[in-house]
């Protein structure tokens, strides 16, 4: 048959007994999973905020500036009523039009606080 295996030393066992075995880690998963995720956010609002840029018309940058997106809404803070109202005229208009063919579907215009 074979050669019998031979008996381990008391060290052999003791190594044998402390290895440290690799740990599968639902937690390495989870948080792998949770990075991938925010990239992907990040991605997503890197290209809605320079699409906005790219339609808005010069004249209107300084009324406001995109803060967030969320569920496929672009959120542009404006510092005061009235730029707040010049942007939102600017997108009842034909900045709807130029920013939905920039890649951005819907902007909410708020006061920035």
């Amino acid at each position: 048959m074979g050669t019998p295996p031979r008996p381990l030393s008391s060290i052999e066992r003791l190594r044998e007994w402390r290895g440290v075995r690799e740990k599968t880690s639902t937690l390495d998963q989870t948080v792998r999973a949770q990075a991938e995720h925010l990239t992907r956010r990040m991605t997503d609002y890197e290209r809605a905020t320079a699409a906005y840029w790219s339609a808005v018309p010069p004249a209107l940058k300084a009324a406001g500036a995109p803060v967030s997106l969320g569920r496929g809404t672009l959120v542009v803070a404006c510092p005061n009523a009235a730029a707040r109202h010049r942007l939102s005229q600017w997108l009842r208009g034909a900045g709807a039009r130029e920013l939905t063919r920039a890649g951005v579907s819907d902007v909410k215009v708020t006061l920035a606080r």
